[in-house]
């Protein structure tokens, strides 16, 4: 899947991927709206939450190691 150019930079990058979160957690809490949907919203946030963090942690290491595209996009959109 090819986004356009202005999704994958900066703050436009940041309101899609949140704009993505909040949707999955409405869809989520529509469909099992009880304690158990909660639950799954939260796995959700906490998986997510966790592959940001690894792309925000291994940005500067992967630039010096490995200077690429893929490095250079990720340095300079955390």
């Amino acid at each position: 899947m090819n986004l356009p150019i202005r999704l994958t930079r900066g703050w436009p990058l940041l309101r899609f991927v949140a704009t993505v979160l909040v949707l999955v957690a409405a869809g989520v809490l529509a469909v099992q709206p009880d304690v158990e949907g909660l639950r799954v919203v939260l796995g959700t946030a906490a998986r997510t939450s966790l592959v940001l963090f690894l792309l925000t942690f291994t940005a500067s290491a992967l630039w010096k190691l490995s200077p690429g595209a893929w490095s250079r996009w990720q340095f300079s959109n955390v």
